[in-house]
C-alpha cells in the first residue's frame, strides 16, 4: 500500500510538472542541453535556414564577444519556444530579431551600430526566453 501511495504521489507531481512547463519558455541553455525535445526539422531565422545540428551547434559555440552569436543563441531559443513549445506571443520581435541577424550574418563580429542592435535585440529575446517583462516597440 505505502508503494502504492507513492506512486501516486510521483504521478501527480510529475503531472503537474507537465501542465506546469506548458507555459514555461526556455533559455537557450535549456535548448542545447536537451535537444532530445526539439520537435522541428529545421529552424528557420527568417533568412537563414538551419538543419536541428547547425543550430545545436551554434548553442554550443561560445560567442567571444562576437555580438552575432550572441544574438544567435536567443534567436535559436526564441523560434523553439514558438516551434516546439506552441508561443505565438512576441512574433514581431522574433521575427525583427532574426531578419536582422540573418542581414548580417551570423559569425559577422559586428561593430558599430550593427553590435548595439545585435545587443539590443539579445537583450530583449533573454527577457523574453526568461518569461521576464519587457517593452518592444
Amino acid at each position: 500500500m505505502k508503494k502504492l501511495a507513492i506512486s501516486l504521489l510521483l504521478a501527480a507531481v510529475m503531472a503537474s510538472m507537465i501542465v506546469s512547463s506548458a507555459n514555461a519558455w526556455f533559455t537557450p541553455g535549456y535548448w542545447k542541453n536537451h535537444y532530445e525535445v526539439w520537435q522541428t526539422e529545421t529552424v528557420n531565422w527568417h533568412g537563414i535556414v538551419a538543419n536541428n545540428a547547425a543550430a545545436y551547434d551554434w548553442l554550443w559555440t561560445a560567442p567571444k564577444g562576437d555580438a552575432s552569436i550572441i544574438l544567435a543563441h536567443q534567436v535559436i531559443a526564441a523560434i523553439l519556444n514558438i516551434d516546439v513549445m506552441g508561443h505565438s506571443d512576441h512574433n514581431n520581435l522574433v521575427h525583427n530579431a532574426a531578419t536582422f541577424l540573418a542581414g548580417i550574418g551570423i559569425g559577422s563580429n559586428p561593430t558599430g551600430s550593427n553590435r548595439a542592435m545585435c545587443i539590443y535585440y539579445a537583450e530583449l529575446l533573454d527577457a523574453m526566453n526568461n518569461d521576464l517583462p519587457f517593452t518592444y516597440p
